[in-house]
């Protein structure tokens, strides 16, 4: 495998956005076998293992963030280079057909694993199965939630920097002096951050979904989190900063201090979180206030139950902002050069993210109830998903050339 190096890429943006796509692949198929985590997955097996709570809290914690952040990167850039009708049409292409084509192609396929699991012989067909999920009052949109919400994010982006274009370059500014700064503005981000997750869940709980109609969702207590990842992305895109070598040369150099920090809040987070899990996701005070609570009588819930999640958003929000400037240092420190297979993943990564979910599902079908370690079932269905649906990006659908376009 071969790609031209074209010196308009950040290559190490490139092979961070597929080393992330490639990390939610194993992580979609670690969710099966996490003790705390799995019954949020299609098909929850009966074996488990502490090992996946562990990874999965990791993974969980920044997966979604960074890759908005690494779309927002380059929205104005390319907003700019190609006018707006071209943008438009190039942005349609590569989002809305995906979101409009894979919700009712992929999704159910997704869906209809844990049906036929559970149903066993009374099972229904898989057309009777597609039309009741395309007819529910929710659809379950599996991986798709993320183009819906990206389309809408990048809409947002593209009326502001149309209409108050001052804004988007205070923005950049802010963004460039925090960089350039780097302990005050970690610690402004980082208590933006925790403030932000702490109000979503209280406002939303953590683990749900919520949105408009039947499609159209984003996860309730990161939606305004991953937006601000997706803006200061596109601060990054307005800014010169990526390409200021020197600012990347000294930056990359602290890439050990980064990964030491990472690791020890990274302890704390996970730590303090599996320890005090029924405390640190309790949903007592929304639920008091859906019941029709007064704030008058809340006080006695919200000092039971407020300190546990606000200790655990605070540390979130500070690992994610840690993960996310570990991963960009490592990968500009050693991995900012043409690799041949690095770069066909990241050629890929955006068709391996579309495809992959339905891969891992089967397999966790194939693979429920037997008796084998958990964490080969892990491994298989990783594996199998994550390079199954390499090849099928990288040597058929790419040849495509109207999928070319989208992938």
């Amino acid at each position: 495998m071969t790609y031209e190096h074209t010196p308009n890429r950040y290559l190490f943006l490139d092979y961070l956005r597929g080393f992330v796509v490639a990390l939610v692949v194993f992580d979609h198929a670690l969710q099966a076998y996490a003790p705390h985590f799995r019954n949020f997955w299609f098909l929850p097996d009966i074996d488990s293992n502490i090992f996946f709570d562990i990874f999965h809290m990791n993974n969980n914690s920044f997966m979604m963030p960074i890759l908005y952040f690494l779309s927002g990167i380059f929205v104005l850039p390319s907003l700019k280079r190609r006018g707006y009708l071209s943008f438009s049409k190039e942005r349609f292409l590569r989002l809305v057909v995906p979101f409009v084509v894979g919700v009712p192609l992929l999704s159910p396929v997704v869906s209809y694993a844990d049906h036929v699991t559970k149903e066993g012989a009374n099972a229904l067909s898989y057309g009777e199965f597609w039309y009741n999920s395309m007819t529910a009052e929710f659809v379950q949109v599996g991986i798709f939630w993320f183009l819906y919400y990206l389309i809408l994010l990048t809409l947002i982006a593209v009326v502001i920097y149309s209409i108050i274009p001052g804004l988007i370059r205070l923005l950049s500014k802010v963004v460039s002096w925090m960089f350039h700064h780097p302990i005050p503005g970690f610690c402004i981000f980082a208590v933006l951050s925790a403030i932000i997750l702490g109000v979503s869940d209280l406002i939303w709980g953590a683990p749900w979904f919520i949105g408009w109609g039947r499609f159209f969702h984003v996860q309730a207590s990161r939606f305004i989190l991953i937006g601000v990842y997706f803006f200061v992305g596109v601060a990054i895109g307005e800014s010169d900063l990526l390409n200021d070598k020197d600012f990347w040369k000294k930056f990359s150099d602290r890439w050990s201090f980064l990964v030491i920090a990472t690791i020890i809040v990274g302890i704390f987070y996970i730590g303090f979180t599996l320890n005090n899990l029924d405390d640190a996701y309790n949903n007592e005070l929304r639920r008091f206030f859906r019941m029709g609570g007064e704030w008058e009588e809340a006080w006695p819930i919200f000092e039971e139950t407020v300190p546990a999640i606000l200790v655990r958003t605070t540390l979130h929000g500070i690992f994610c902002a840690l993960q996310t400037l570990s991963l960009m240092a490592i990968f500009y420190r050693f991995l900012n050069r043409p690799i041949a297979l690095w770069q066909s993943l990241a050629v890929c990564s955006y068709g391996i993210y579309l495809i992959h979910e339905g891969f891992v599902v089967w397999i966790h079908k194939g693979l429920y109830g037997e008796p084998m370690p958990v964490f080969f079932k892990f491994l298989t269905s990783g594996g199998i998903a994550f390079f199954v649906s390499w090849l099928l990006v990288e040597k058929v659908l790419r040849k495509i050339p109207v999928l070319r376009r989208i992938l």
